[in-house]
């Protein structure tokens, strides 16, 4: 798996020894390609297995980077380990069962959920939940889907792509938090935003994203929950 380089020693020396996302504040989320990023950094935050809009596997994986600045005589180093968080299963293809996204989480249940079901609601990915733990539901103006803990509060907001007529990017899909999180929590809403985006890809192919690295090719406009 491929990441992109890492910010210079001098770029991030500021932060200490430890370069991490702080859960104590309220940010937004940007997926570009198979990386998603705090906005306003050069970090990668979580990497997926592939960017949604080439998973045509029925496994999606996310994995989380911690970052950490190492000293060697004087000289610093910027290093990273991976966390294997999620592995996301599509079951559309499952007989007599209805159909949902299985997440199965990959490390203790203190840092993970261990079985979480992604579902549709009654009309359709309009609206979907996550049994006990999230639920999404479209804004009014199908601009915006909020996402709310189980308790009914809105926590984080999914923006869409935008795209100009003349197919010219205007916005990348993004989640921005409304709450202050737990890094459980935000590890699974995040796996949830991912995992919806990478259905959606796989049911719609119409319109090109120019925000997905590589080379370009049919990929649907994210408008919404999964269909």
């Amino acid at each position: 798996m491929a990441f992109p380089s890492p910010p210079t020693y001098e770029a991030v020396s500021h932060h200490g020894p430890r370069v991490q996302l702080p859960t104590s504040e309220l940010i937004s989320l940007i997926l570009d390609g198979r990386s998603i990023y705090p906005a306003g950094s050069a970090l990668p935050r979580y990497e997926l297995s592939a960017s949604p809009r080439g998973a045509t596997s029925s496994v999606l994986s996310i994995k989380k980077l911690r970052y950490r600045l190492s000293r060697n005589n004087g000289q610093g180093r910027l290093r990273f380990r991976l966390d294997d968080l999620y592995t996301c299963r599509d079951t559309s293809f499952c007989l007599h069962t209805r159909r949902y996204i299985a997440i199965n989480g990959n490390t203790r249940d203190s840092r993970t959920y261990s079985h979480v079901k992604l579902r549709p609601g009654i009309t359709g990915w309009s609206s979907c939940s996550a049994a006990g733990h999230l639920g999404s539901v479209r804004g009014r103006k199908n601009k915006q889907m909020r996402w709310k803990d189980d308790a009914g509060r809105t926590i984080a907001v999914e923006e869409e792509a935008m795209l100009m007529e003349s197919g010219v990017l205007m916005s990348t899909p993004s989640l921005r938090l409304l709450q202050v999180l737990s890094d459980r929590d935000l590890d699974l809403i995040v796996t949830c935003w991912a995992a919806r985006l990478w259905k959606e890809a796989k049911r719609e192919w119409k319109r090109y994203i120019p925000w997905a690295r590589g080379e370009a090719k049919p990929v649907p406009f994210w408008h919404g929950c999964i269909h």
